[in-house]
């Protein structure tokens, strides 16, 4: 077993990329794009992650983070956990799960939008505590993590070593994700010039499940607690809004009126629109 010191050192040249980055050339830079908005509160509009995740976009995602924080204090609102659209073929090993974190402590929702999200880019959608990327068309992939090839003399010993503490740190990552350990050995069954795409089922039997089960219990307890109300009051709440307010999750008025006051939203009143033109109605 390599000291944990040392691991880190060891991710510092691993890459886990999608066969599309195995040269430099033709390689797509990572791009964050996102601006602040401030009215009830402060959240990052148009929050998007593409191409190729290093340490550049860990930064460039910090500052944003940062940006918006601010502006939100100056300001005395509250924060919107971010949502974020990935769009990845992946990138550097140490740098993913730098983001993964972030995303964990910010409590990001992650969208993959009929993009994909593959290789080094499972890595930060791991970390996030929602994963909308099933229902919107996205592609989850995972492959054989790879080193580039060295220039210098390559001593197998050491490659051995590496790459046994390389899958170490990504099973120690997944599990302080809530994410199965296992996932780290299954990478290890398709090789990196290929691409294995999990479906919405290996998903859930990976831990990869729309809501991280340990940040879903935290949001239970902070929001019962600020409502004033029991867990079965809560869950009683909960089932109103599925029943009133979707398949509509975008509006977020009708989930928090129906969670504050308990009551079901209501009818919209009948129209007095002429129907006329439309036939006789049957009786």
């Amino acid at each position: 077993m390599i000291p944990k010191n040392s691991r880190k050192e060891v991710l510092v040249s691993w890459t886990v990329a999608s066969i599309l980055m195995s040269s430099c050339s033709g390689a797509l830079a990572g791009v964050v794009t996102g601006s602040v908005r401030c009215n009830f509160s402060c959240a990052i509009d148009n929050f998007g992650i593409s191409g190729a995740i290093d340490e550049k976009v860990v930064t460039d995602v910090e500052r944003l983070l940062v940006r918006a924080k601010e502006r939100s204090a100056k300001r005395g609102t509250s924060f919107a956990h971010p949502w974020v659209k990935l769009n990845s073929p992946g990138g550097s090993v140490r740098d993913a799960i730098a983001l993964g974190r972030i995303f964990r402590k910010e409590r990001f929702i992650a969208d993959v939008g009929g993009g994909q999200c593959d290789s080094a880019c499972v890595l930060v959608y791991a970390g996030a505590v929602v994963r909308y990327g099933r229902f919107t068309g996205g592609k989850i992939g995972i492959h054989q993590p790879y080193r580039e090839i060295p220039k210098d003399e390559l001593d197998p010993d050491a490659f051995r070593r590496e790459y046994a503490a390389m899958l170490d740190e990504l099973r120690a990552y997944f599990h302080e994700m809530n994410v199965a350990e296992r996932l780290a050995n299954e990478m290890l069954k398709t090789s990196p010039r290929e691409m294995r795409y999990l479906s919405p089922a290996e998903q859930d039997s990976f831990g990869l499940v729309i809501f991280d089960p340990v940040d879903q219990e935290l949001s239970t307890l902070e929001e019962a607690k600020e409502l004033g109300i029991d867990r079965a009051e809560y869950y009683r709440r909960q089932n109103v809004t599925l029943k009133y307010c979707y398949p509509h999750p975008e509006d977020v008025l009708c989930y928090h009126n129906v969670m504050a006051t308990g009551r079901a939203p209501p009818a919209p009143p009948p129209s007095n629109e002429d129907l006329s033109r439309f036939g006789t109605p049957v009786e």
